[in-house]
């Protein structure tokens, strides 16, 4: 059975987000601690797990099967 494409969206982060974003890596590497992210939607949806996350001084990019969450810029 082939399954219907999934329509893309892409959704700006909100800076406050970001700034969370950031501080909770900051948190998990000083504690040495791995994050494991997954998407509700998908997940609701049957979709397999899987969630490309980035996140660094200059970009924050979140990617799952059905939504690109991205933010540009520092927040500090």
């Amino acid at each position: 059975m082939i399954e219907a494409p999934v329509t893309v969206r892409e959704k700006l982060i909100a800076q406050s987000d970001a700034e969370l974003l950031r501080k909770y890596k900051k948190f998990l590497a000083h504690h040495r601690l791995n994050e494991s992210l997954w998407c509700a939607k998908c997940a609701q949806e049957d979709r397999p797990d899987g969630l490309r996350a980035s996140v660094t001084d200059e970009r924050i990019y979140l990617e799952c099967r059905c939504t690109v969450r991205r933010y540009t810029g520092r927040t500090y």
